[in-house]
């Protein structure tokens, strides 16, 4: 008994075994609201947002996920893109159609506490990546390893697309607003700060509602300008020669618009989205995303359980174009 004592003294203790732990940070952010502020539009989805947020902090956890719904182009990046700024943490974005579950796993492993998850046209998302997110967006984990607590920002251009399970996952769902030409004229500013108030406007009217469309005609109209090598302003004239060039007339309608009207009269007035793509060698997804809505805004087709059709007021726009008479 003496001896085995001796020999368990001089013996080295055994080690502890190792257990290894992913180990989640959380560290509460600071929160900064002044990002908002120069979001010119959609006042009430940035009261809501800001309000969210502040909730959020003051409880010491993010806010809830969001989804945000509306036309492309009304700045559903640029709000999510905010919402990172606000909380200063990073932004982790992909979407819908190119998000698997292996990229979902790669992102999760990245994803710091308060981080936020953008994925834009998040209807696209295959079943088996909803159900790893449903996951995420529950509990924290994927495939029962624990993720840091992020905002999941979801947007699309359909969400009626979504299964109703996964939409009610969402704790804010948020409908952007039409802007108005006074809000898209403030848009269009900044793109070329010299130009003539009264031909900002021009441009805010022919630009659908959209800001990217506005921004993209300023940028192209401060090119033009820069190309005749005038130091002078730009006259309405040569903005009306310029919008001719590109297309472009008085309500905003392009060529690939009265395209798609004059293919749906080919069709007696009515025809499938997918008939009128086909016809045109177009994307049927692009065209209701891009095309469709301003055509629907202006009253000029409607959609019917047998597809598209021409409205009157349709009709006579594209008598209108087809006569020569519209005024630029």
């Amino acid at each position: 008994m003496l001896l085995k004592s001796i020999i368990n003294w001089l013996s080295p203790p055994k080690p502890e075994p190792i257990v290894t732990k992913l180990v989640v940070k959380e560290v509460l952010p600071t929160i900064d609201y002044t990002h908002f502020a120069g979001y010119i539009g959609q006042q009430s989805a940035k009261q809501m947002l800001e309000t969210e947020i502040r909730g959020s902090f003051q409880h010491g956890k993010p806010c809830g996920h969001i989804l945000l719904y509306g036309n492309a182009g009304y700045g559903k990046t640029t709000l999510a893109e905010l919402i990172s700024k606000a909380y200063g943490t990073r932004i982790h974005k992909t979407t819908g159609m190119s998000l698997n579950t292996g990229k979902l796993h790669s992102i999760c492993r990245k994803i710091n506490g308060w981080d936020v998850l953008f994925i834009d046209e998040i209807h696209s998302l295959s079943a088996s990546v909803q159900e790893s997110i449903y996951e995420c967006m529950q509990s924290f984990t994927i495939d029962g390893a624990p993720v840091a607590k992020f905002i999941l920002i979801g947007a699309t251009t359909k969400p009626g697309a979504l299964e109703k399970p996964f939409r009610d996952r969402f704790n804010l769902s948020i409908k952007l607003e039409d802007y108005t030409s006074n809000e898209l004229t403030k848009i269009a500013l900044p793109v070329y700060p010299t130009l003539n108030i009264e031909l900002l406007n021009e441009i805010a009217a022919r630009s659908k509602g959209v800001p990217r469309i506005a921004k993209s005609i300023t940028e192209r109209v401060k090119n033009y300008a820069a190309s005749i090598n005038t130091d002078r302003q730009i006259t309405r004239g040569e903005l009306s020669t310029l919008f001719n060039f590109m297309g472009i007339q008085f309500d905003g309608l392009d060529k690939r618009d009265i395209q798609y009207l004059d293919t749906l009269k080919s069709f007696n007035g009515t025809a499938s989205v997918n008939t009128i793509a086909s016809a045109l060698s177009e994307d049927s997804e692009d065209i209701m995303k891009s095309v469709e809505p301003w055509l629907l805004k202006c009253a000029f087709i409607r959609i019917t359980s047998r597809g598209r059709q021409l409205t009157e007021n349709g009709l006579l726009r594209l008598k209108a174009n087809n006569d020569n008479i519209v005024c630029t």
